[in-house]
């Protein structure tokens, strides 16, 4: 029964996973999201509300991750492998991922074209682009002479951790791609999380998607308790279908990269007041007990959906 629970890893993991799978009553519980995998594949828990998956699960993994900023043991000094090696041909390159369907954080497809002007920034500074991810090259990314890893067939598990090991940085929407660079320590721009609660990571700056009904704007404490009541988004459900959902523009996606690129090069990292103040939104969620935080350019612009009674503490964030 939910009950009883055997934690293993390594060998016994060899051994004892296929065993699980092979009986209708085990599954396996995987790690902090509401998802089990058992006979038949994966399929969404009936006991973890999506409430318990993210102010328990996840918001107990942002906390623990909190405790040691400098830990981060998937990190290693492997190189590109010779077949990237082969596709990239060169050491200097940024990653970006894309998301063409409507599932879970991402409320609707990513539109490519957002991401030109950060891309051509990027190239400006004299690094590749590679495009990660499964998804279909864009023909604008093409045009952009973008790298097709996506499309490689040599493509696997491995290459996309060696290519996000040894990059510069990631640009990915809001997936579970994004967590490959979240803990391997590399900077990384996330975008368009409507759920809010994104990845924790010292490293990782996130522009969430904004939600509105008819013309009022949804305070960001509102827009998780809607994430928090509602059910697993996947492209066959309707997502709210009273509410309109803003994703990043091109404009504040290459703003919030230029932020990015600064923020990491601090000798200690640091969150401004604005950035505390919109993670204080957030006491029980991943956003409120992790490092990452959301770009100073994104806060200013959406200042009157804090939901910060202060108005002279709002004006003095505004001011600095």
């Amino acid at each position: 029964n939910d009950k009883v629970k055997i934690i293993q890893s390594g060998l016994l993991n060899a051994l004892s996973y296929p065993v699980a799978l092979s009986s209708a009553d085990i599954y396996v519980d995987c790690s902090h999201s509401n998802v089990k995998h058992q006979e038949g594949g994966f399929v969404f828990s009936n006991y973890i509300s999506t409430k318990e998956t993210f102010q328990g699960r996840q918001a107990l993994y942002a906390r623990l991750r909190s405790k040691s900023p400098e830990y981060y043991p998937l990190t290693s000094n492997m190189p590109l492998s010779d077949d990237l090696k082969m596709l990239i041909g060169s050491d200097r390159y940024a990653v970006v991922q894309i998301k063409t369907v409507a599932v879970n954080a991402t409320a609707r497809p990513v539109d490519p074209s957002t991401y030109v002007p950060a891309i051509k920034h990027l190239q400006s500074m004299g690094y590749k682009v590679v495009l990660a991810g499964r998804e279909k090259m864009p023909n604008i990314f093409r045009d952009l002479q973008v790298i097709n890893y996506a499309g490689f067939e040599r493509n696997s598990a491995l290459n996309d951790y060696l290519l996000i090991l040894n990059s510069f940085l990631v640009i990915s929407s809001s997936s579970g791609f994004a967590y490959i660079a979240d803990v391997l320590d590399k900077p990384l721009l996330s975008i368009n999380n409507w759920q809010i609660s994104g990845y924790p990571g010292r490293k990782t700056m996130q522009i969430p998607t904004l939600i509105n009904e008819g013309s009022r704007k949804v305070t960001f404490r509102e827009q998780i308790e809607l994430h928090l009541s509602t059910p697993v988004n996947t492209p066959d459900t309707a997502l709210l279908p009273s509410f309109t959902f803003e994703d990043a523009s091109d404009v504040l996606i290459l703003e919030a990269l230029k932020e990015l690129l600064l923020y990491v090069k601090q000798p200690v990292i640091d969150p401004s007041d604005l950035q505390e103040a919109f993670n204080g939104q957030f006491p029980d969620d991943v956003q409120g007990n992790g490092l990452s935080v959301v770009p100073n350019c994104f806060v200013l612009q959406n200042i009157d959906r804090l939901d910060i009674k202060n108005s002279q503490f709002l004006r003095k964030l505004v001011v600095e």
